[in-house]
């Protein structure tokens, strides 16, 4: 099947979602602490976390098709860009429990650092 250049997009899209925001977390935190902003490095992590958990969240709330193909393939599924976004009970759960999860997360975090240093 001939995928467009649009489903192409929303498929990678959807893999940069599941594991290449990870990725780019770790190396934008790996080059904050060799630069000149080592102060603000502990708060990075927990930040990052409140991003991709407000992400998710809002993913969800408008229903980004490349959230949808991420939480497809996070099912073992086949991606179907071009298809409306009908998320699953068990998606929407998901999606809501590991958003929710790092913005708490990352909330706490941040406080514990902000007391504790």
């Amino acid at each position: 099947m001939i995928k467009t250049k649009q489903e192409k997009r929303i498929i990678y899209l959807a893999y940069f979602c599941r594991y290449g925001f990870f990725a780019l977390m770790l190396l934008l935190g790996l080059g904050l602490r060799i630069s000149t902003f080592k102060e603000y490095a502990k708060y990075f992590l927990p930040g990052m976390g409140i991003l991709y958990g407000t992400y998710l969240l809002l993913g969800l709330q408008f229903r980004f098709k490349h959230l949808y193909c991420a939480m497809q393939e996070a099912y073992k599924q086949k991606m179907t860009p071009h298809s409306s976004c009908d998320f699953t009970k068990e998606m929407v759960r998901d999606i809501l429990v590991i958003g929710s999860g790092f913005v708490f997360g990352g909330v706490v975090g941040i406080i514990v650092i902000y007391l504790y240093t």
